[in-house]
């Protein structure tokens, strides 16, 4: 499962206003994507440990079964936070383009992979929680932590 992080219109037109800059300051894409990026990241697993899901939401409660099953290895199951063994979330990592200007966040094993769409999207009989996705509000986040990356690039460069 990925999720891609697409440039927004505000986003792109930041792009379109960067790509105008010497290559020096090009070269703060990348770095600064890549914090754009784990910025993005942390938010999901933030958002998820709280028992939230892209829409602020409360996840929908555990079922019976499953709370057996935590009460039984010790888990909290008065919020559902996704978390059992923390393998799923331990396996979210991201992949940066060379050219620093799209990313991808992404389940490293197959195993958590298939975890997280059969929670994400509510395989079988687990309800939808929508974890895996950035809300509005982090998006927008995110191009601002994009743009005082690369904009300290241009103080550094004097321009």
């Amino acid at each position: 499962m990925n999720l891609e992080i697409e440039t927004t219109s505000e986003g792109k037109k930041t792009i379109k206003r960067l790509l105008s800059l010497p290559s020096v300051l090009r070269d703060s894409f990348y770095p600064a994507m890549q914090k754009t990026t784990f910025f993005i990241q942390n938010s999901i697993q933030d958002r998820t440990e709280k028992g939230k899901d892209v829409k602020g939401r409360l996840f929908e409660p555990y079922s019976e079964y499953s709370k057996k099953k935590r009460q039984g290895k010790g888990l909290k199951t008065n919020r559902v936070d996704l978390y059992f063994r923390g393998e799923m979330m331990a396996s979210m990592t991201n992949r940066i383009a060379s050219d620093g200007k799209s990313a991808t966040i992404f389940f490293s094993s197959q195993t958590e992979a298939n975890k997280a769409v059969g929670h994400n999207e509510g395989v079988g009989k687990l309800p939808k929680r929508r974890f895996f996705a950035v809300s509005p509000k982090q998006e927008k986040q995110a191009v601002k932590v994009f743009e005082k990356e690369v904009g300290k690039s241009i103080d550094k460069a004097g321009l």
